[in-house]
């Protein structure tokens, strides 16, 4: 697998640097190759061309029209896109991306310890997972849920909030999950699993 992130540079959290030194050896060790960029500029076709996965690890930013469309094009036409934590919190002025992830960012609690549930165990993703408790960040998001398959979710304020989730768009395939914003949370092996494992069923290798 080609894996492409684009992270964020110069942030004072959701840290390009956390993602690189924590989660990258994971996807590397697996035997995939990962290229890393901190340029969102650099999503674009050409890049894409050269690319079987997209991972965001991004925060705010502007996509201009060409680069919806690369991105859609690259998904219709059998890319996997891959959005993590953060990726609800970009191009939040684009339709065409939140269509894509199905998830933006609203707010969240404070930093704390959050009961995390699996919601499909069939699922390649998810199999042989069970839950866990994980200190980490939870969005609270606009959704569409009727657009996607939920896979991991967590209880909080009485009602079950989505953390995440597959579907298909054209040939492609997109997955999201909003943990990671800790570099406890990307420690987590099951957070490593779900993100690991979440490119590698976008890949179609699972």
């Amino acid at each position: 697998m080609r894996l492409q992130i684009i992270a964020n540079p110069d942030m004072p959290y959701h840290k390009s640097e956390d993602y690189e030194s924590i989660m990258v050896p994971v996807l590397r060790a697996s035997g995939h190759s990962v290229s890393m960029s901190t340029n969102h500029a650099d999503l674009n076709a050409e890049v894409l061309s050269n690319t079987d996965v997209l991972l965001l690890y991004t925060t705010g930013g502007h996509l201009e029209p060409a680069q919806e469309q690369a991105l859609v094009d690259f998904v219709r036409r059998g890319g996997g896109l891959v959005g993590i934590h953060c990726a609800a919190d970009s191009f939040k002025d684009s339709q065409v991306y939140m269509d894509l992830i199905c998830g933006r960012f609203v707010h969240h609690p404070a930093h704390q310890v959050f009961h995390i549930q699996i919601r499909d165990s069939a699922h390649p993703i998810t199999a042989g997972l069970e839950d866990f408790d994980v200190y980490d960040e939870l969005y609270l998001m606009e959704t569409q849920p009727q657009r996607y398959h939920l896979l991991v979710s967590c209880p909080w304020e009485g009602a079950d909030r989505d953390v995440a989730w597959v579907r298909e768009e054209g040939q492609g395939r997109v997955y999201y999950c909003s943990l990671g914003h800790t570099p406890e949370a990307l420690a987590h092996p099951s957070v490593q699993q779900l993100h690991l494992r979440g490119c590698e069923w976008a890949a179609r290798l699972l």
